[in-house]
């Protein structure tokens, strides 16, 4: 791991660390009510606290000074609102465990959006909410701006992570200065120490994409491969969803109805996985149209997208792109070309769907003939999406 890691102790708080002494020397001055008859009523007095209540509060703050809030360190879970604040006490891949009011707190990763450490950086948090925006440049300038000589390992992976997430989305999106390589340099440093980390699965995923996105499935499928039967069920719903995705590629329509029909049964309910199931389970119909059954799949898709909310882009993008697939297995060129339109227009804010439909369409318009408007599609896909997997195949 970088040198920069130390193991080091949280330096003494200055405020914290003064606050007994501070609360001891203005004991004397401290006071209780009590009541005298002052202008014909009852009115409270100040009297000083008897030595007993005095000596209880002097040893409840010098506790309290001890735990030095710089300490604690937050689990913020899936939901944004739930918190859980401790000393963190151990991490694996599928587990972080606090210690709450000197009792242990354990919480499965799957339940987990991020951890606050204690000593991270200050704007780390300013990072985290730059990535949740997909705002990749921003966050990796937060991230390159950071010392961490003063962190422990854990905090540093937390970090290394974080800028492999920002580095390998900026390189799928094609941005310049960022390539595929240095994403996957990025992604393997983690890892080198972060097996036991609780962004180690979310690692490998990561490593999946960008293998997926340089034409390289084999390696993709290693890694999402046994993602797909960990105990974090989130994790294993996403790994099962792209080796859908993979098989469709390889035609491998068995393979791929298998894949989307477990991502599909995961008991997991929170609005991401909720969604990615109805996506498992619309690409499916597309595996069904390869078995032979494209009649039954197109009319399964057209109930199916009925029945979803007509702005989400990330289900109803793939339930297009589904259809589109469906329609170009069946033959039916136009109606193909309807259905990606439909995600190019609509749902371009699905940057996993929105390239593979350009990609369909600029092969539907080269063989109509309309040239300009594959030229067009070209341009799109090769700038906005120029990392990912459709680009590479475009330009092979």
């Amino acid at each position: 791991m970088n040198n920069t890691i130390n193991n080091q102790e949280t330096a003494p708080n200055p405020a914290t660390s003064n606050l007994a002494g501070v609360m001891a020397a203005n004991m004397t001055t401290t006071s209780w009510p009590a009541k005298a008859l002052i202008g014909g009523r009852w009115r409270p007095t100040r009297q000083p606290l008897p030595n007993f209540f005095a000596a209880i509060m002097f040893a409840m703050v010098t506790v309290c000074a001890g735990l030095s809030y710089g300490q604690i360190d937050t689990v913020v879970k899936v939901d944004g609102k739930t918190r859980i604040s401790g000393k963190l006490q151990a991490m694996t891949a599928d587990l972080v465990t606090l210690s709450v009011r000197n009792s242990e707190t354990t919480i499965p990763t799957q339940e987990i959006d991020h951890i606050r450490f204690n000593d991270e950086p200050s704007r780390m948090n300013q990072a985290r909410e730059a990535i949740s925006n997909r705002q990749f440049d921003q966050a990796e300038k937060e991230l390159s701006g950071m010392k961490w000589d003063t962190s422990s390992p854990n905090t540093v992976l937390d970090g290394m992570y974080s800028m492999a997430v920002a580095k390998t989305e900026l390189a799928l999106a094609g941005t310049p200065g960022h390539s595929i390589s240095d994403a996957v340099a990025q992604v393997r440093k983690f890892q080198e120490d972060g097996k036991n980390h609780f962004r180690y699965y979310p690692s490998l995923m990561l490593y999946g994409r960008l293998g997926k996105a340089s034409n390289r499935l084999n390696i993709a499928k290693d890694s999402f491969g046994p993602l797909a039967g960990v105990t974090d069920q989130t994790v294993a719903l996403k790994a099962n969803l792209e080796l859908g995705f993979i098989a469709l590629l390889e035609k491998d329509y068995a393979t791929a109805k298998t894949a989307f029909d477990k991502a599909a049964s995961f008991d997991v309910n929170d609005p991401e996985s909720t969604r990615l199931k109805s996506a498992a389970k619309l690409s499916a119909a597309v595996a069904v149209a390869g078995l032979g059954k494209a009649d039954q799949a197109e009319e399964m898709l057209k109930k199916a997208i009925l029945t979803e909310n007509p702005e989400d882009s990330l289900v109803n993008g793939f339930a297009y792109n589904a259809l589109g697939n469906v329609y170009l297995i069946a033959g039916k060129t136009k109606d193909a070309e309807a259905a990606f339109l439909h995600t190019d227009l609509l749902f371009m804010a699905n940057s996993e769907a929105h390239p593979e439909a350009l990609y369909r369409l600029i092969q539907i318009w080269t063989q109509m003939g309309k040239t300009d408007r594959a030229s067009e599609a070209k341009s799109k896909l090769t700038s906005r999406y120029g990392g990912t997997y459709w680009a590479q195949v475009l330009s092979q």
